[in-house]
């Protein structure tokens, strides 16, 4: 890790100890994330298709997607409060899959995780920094579009999601 970044990776985790952590962090599987500045960063992307959402997300059947993420298009997020806005909004998270078998393509019964993949799927993103592991992103699916990336010539599954405060805010 470049000595510039260092102290301020020290700091954020110093500051976050224990906050975000996920007991299952591990080392294994994820892309790599800014491998320029953390060399052994890493992200996932995971779903808990058929989720029991009455119960604990520890609970949760978690499924790693991050093989189907099209990084290219990148993985958005966004959190806080917008500038001169009294109002936190709802954390958002946006992401293209790649969906060539249809799997992610809700309402077809053919998909293999029918009906699985519908609004209210719990979605996380989380990024390993070493030995640790954090959730940056914990929300539900809002929208999963089916799509042809033209540059590509794949079919995808546009991605959307909020935090829970949407959830909330409309009383899912």
């Amino acid at each position: 890790m470049p000595a510039s970044v260092a102290p301020l990776v020290a700091g954020w985790q110093a500051a976050n100890s224990g906050r975000f952590a996920v007991p299952d962090g591990g080392s294994t599987g994820g892309q790599p994330f800014l491998p320029n500045v953390l060399p052994n960063g890493r992200i996932w992307v995971e779903m808990a298709f058929g989720a029991d959402l009455t119960g604990s997300p520890d609970a949760y059947p978690w499924q790693d997607v991050t093989a189907d993420v099209m990084f290219a298009t990148k993985v958005a997020i966004t959190q806080g409060r917008a500038d001169e806005t009294s109002q936190a909004q709802p954390a958002t998270c946006a992401f293209t899959l790649l969906n060539t078998t249809g799997r992610y393509t809700p309402y077809n019964p053919n998909a293999a995780l029918y009906p699985n993949v519908r609004r209210g799927t719990p979605v996380r993103v989380r990024v390993g920094i070493y030995a640790a592991a954090y959730v940056i992103f914990q929300g539900s699916l809002v929208g999963c579009t089916p799509a042809w990336n033209t540059s590509a010539s794949k079919a995808t599954a546009s991605v959307s999601c909020a935090g829970t405060l949407r959830r909330l805010s409309q009383r899912e």
